[in-house]
């Protein structure tokens, strides 16, 4: 019984931290494509 709820607690926090990680990508790729689009307008104004 104990082991079981065990499992169950360390694939609650792989699941938690696999949904982090892809939320800390996306982020990332939003961010690194807002400052490219901004880059670009920048350079086209200066």
């Amino acid at each position: 019984m104990r082991q079981n709820i065990v499992q169950i607690v360390k694939k609650l926090i792989s699941q938690q931290l696999k949904a982090i990680f892809y939320k800390m990508v996306k982020l990332y790729y939003g961010l690194s494509l807002i400052m490219e689009s901004l880059t670009e307008t920048v350079l086209r104004f200066s």
